[in-house]
């Protein structure tokens, strides 16, 4: 007998594996583009380098290695007012 209600697991199992090598796949060039940046900051300056150290130096604050204050989580989150 067939269900009223069409069993959609096996579609859902498959776009949560398709998300999820996604993710895993952004997040692995993510960290290989903050090395490589982490890299460039340590390279010795040439005269037009010290733009690019500066350049490189604030890419790596703001990114995802950075600290971020757990009240801004919070407030980002909604769980603070």
């Amino acid at each position: 007998m067939d269900s009223i209600i069409p069993n959609n697991q096996q579609v859902l199992a498959h776009d949560f594996f398709i998300n999820e090598m996604m993710v895993n796949k952004q997040s692995h060039q993510a960290i290989l583009t903050i090395k490589r940046w982490n890299w460039i900051s340590k390279l010795p300056a040439a005269p037009s380098g010290s733009i690019g150290k500066r350049q490189t130096k604030k890419l790596l604050m703001e990114s995802c290695l950075a600290v971020i204050p757990n009240q801004f989580l919070l407030l980002e989150e909604q769980h603070l007012n």
